[in-house]
């Protein structure tokens, strides 16, 4: 999946958040649309984290590139989301799960083309 199949799924989930939290009624969230949210938030915020570390440790310009974009792109679409769960009332992870922090702890040892094949990688992974 690209990033920007990635974009449309986390606008579609807040376009939903947002009909929800500027409906007459402010709908409560169904558990199912809080898991997504909060999986959003925290896959943005390794985004982010990980596309930083893309521009400092990765030895290609596609892939420092690539990581900037990651960083900008995610920060955008998790500032909106953010907005959108204040409004709604719905508190949402600030941080890495493990699965994630376990993926930095790997990619923090390398650079390179060892962090280049790793990141990229994990990338095509995550997006499809």
């Amino acid at each position: 999946m690209s990033s920007r199949v990635w974009g449309g799924i986390i606008a579609a989930a807040l376009l939903s958040l947002s009909l929800i939290a500027s409906s007459p009624a402010r709908a409560q969230l169904s558990a199912e649309d809080r898991k997504f949210a909060a999986a959003a938030a925290q896959g943005g915020v390794t985004e982010v984290v990980l596309g930083r570390l893309a521009m400092r440790r990765g030895g290609s310009r596609a892939v420092r590139d690539f990581g900037r974009r990651m960083m900008d792109d995610h920060s955008r679409a998790n500032a909106a989301l953010k907005k959108t769960a204040l409004r709604k009332g719905l508190s949402l992870p600030a941080g890495m799960n493990k699965e994630q922090k376990d993926l930095y702890a790997r990619l923090v040892r390398l650079s390179g083309g060892a962090f280049d094949r790793l990141y990229t990688l994990e990338m095509v992974e995550d997006h499809e």
